[in-house]
């Protein structure tokens, strides 16, 4: 129940069809199809979404799809969670929405260059959208920001560029998105942002004062930038992260009970090989901190990490409910899947289904709660899931998996 019957699908269909299939998460109980729409995170049309899907559409830009999905993905809401000052959280909504002014998008808009760059040719004015850093054909997003030879230049000098792979043509937006999704740490983020920010501020230089400033100038104003953003935000983050925790934790380092309210506590997390499937691992303890239980769970196909971890969740809520545990608190390191489940949020696009069946289940427990703890304090469930992951899917339920922690925990 919940699972996609692999050997009938693998009879009917090729390979790469049966890897797309088994990435669709399946209810555990029946519930009732509904329309949705895929440009909204909730799966309710708006006019916004539509307004710039019918845009992107009648300008065919490459990578549309992407594009506009992107701009309203969860990861869209974590522009706005970024380490950096205001003004560079509008500076990089202007940069995913291709709304900079480049020379590109002025002549798009106005069907001009504008007056600070045009010059007379005998009795016309040139309206090329030259770069006028490098004065190559055209100055686009993608131009300015990866290909001119002043951000080449801040690229290589600054050390970011090592190991980034620079597309000749494609989307900007999207580039940006994998940059920060390869590591979403906060020095990362940050000194992504100061470097773009860098480029966009020298390009504006040789605009508007028709100066052009040496690149180690330029590279040692974007040090003493990051420097100044990770000396404001690094401490606030390790003070809120600490009042967080702090509230949750006990000397031993576990979330701390309530007595005579929550008798167990299970510590869930998940795990993802990726181009082939998932897993999640779960550990139950006592009000005294003892383990009782040690569970993991193997899903086929389903490599997305968000669905991942909240299949886990919903599968371990299950697994209590069915063990007769009915005061139980849960506890997991994937923030955005906790919210979403303390919020109830069954108009979410990608897990709506799977919430709408965790909160039929959580009314089966007569005393139910859920937490969000750092990965620090879910090691033992992450270890969990990925033993899990490194089982064949076959092998799983027969596993034995309490005396497999006895032994390595």
């Amino acid at each position: 129940m919940g699972r996609w019957c692999l050997e009938c699908l693998q009879q009917c269909f090729p390979a790469e069809v049966v890897t797309r299939i088994c990435s669709i998460p399946l209810p555990v109980q029946p519930v009732r199809d509904k329309l949705v729409w895929s440009r909204e995170n909730d799966g309710e049309y708006s006019v916004r979404s539509g307004y710039h899907l019918a845009v992107s559409l009648s300008r065919k830009l490459p990578g549309w799809k992407d594009e506009v999905s992107f701009f309203y993905s969860t990861f869209w809401k974590k522009v706005w969670e970024f380490p950096i000052p205001p003004k560079l959280k509008f500076f990089v909504w202007q940069m995913m929405r291709r709304i900079l002014p480049t020379m590109e998008a002025i002549i798009e808009k106005e069907g001009k260059v504008p007056a600070l760059v045009v010059e007379e040719a005998g009795d016309e004015e040139l309206t090329s959208p030259q770069c006028p850093v490098c004065w190559a054909p055209i100055e686009t997003l993608e131009h300015m920001f990866l290909s001119c030879t002043v951000a080449r230049a801040l690229w290589d000098s600054s050390g970011f560029g090592g190991g980034v792979s620079f597309p000749e043509t494609g989307n900007f937006a999207l580039f940006f998105r994998r940059l920060v999704e390869q590591n979403p740490s906060t020095e990362r983020i940050v000194r992504l942002v100061a470097l773009l920010w860098r480029i966009w501020k020298s390009r504006n230089w040789v605009v508007f004062d028709h100066v052009q400033y040496a690149i180690p100038r330029l590279v040692r104003q974007y040090e003493s930038q990051v420097r100044e953003w990770l000396a404001v935000v690094q401490p606030a983050q390790r003070q809120q992260e600490s009042g967080r925790l702090g509230g949750e934790m006990t000397g031993g380092g576990w979330p701390r009970q309530v007595p005579d309210v929550i008798q167990y506590s299970c510590f869930v997390d998940g795990a993802v090989a990726p181009g082939s499937h998932g897993a999640g691992g779960l550990v139950v303890r006592d009000a005294m901190g003892s383990v009782c239980f040690v569970k993991g769970f193997s899903y086929a196909g389903l490599v997305d990490p968000f669905l991942v971890e909240l299949i886990a969740f919903r599968d371990a809520i299950q697994w209590c409910s069915m063990k007769g545990l009915t005061e139980v608190k849960f506890y997991g390191d994937a923030k955005v899947v906790i919210d979403k489940i303390q919020r109830s949020d069954t108009r979410d696009l990608r897990g709506g289904r799977i919430l709408e069946e965790i909160g039929g289940i959580r009314r089966r427990f007569a005393s139910f709660d859920i937490a969000f703890v750092g990965r620090s304090n879910n090691r033992v469930a992450h270890e969990v899931a990925r033993k899990t992951l490194s089982l064949l899917p076959a092998s799983v339920e027969s596993f034995d998996f309490d005396r497999w922690y006895s032994f390595v925990m």
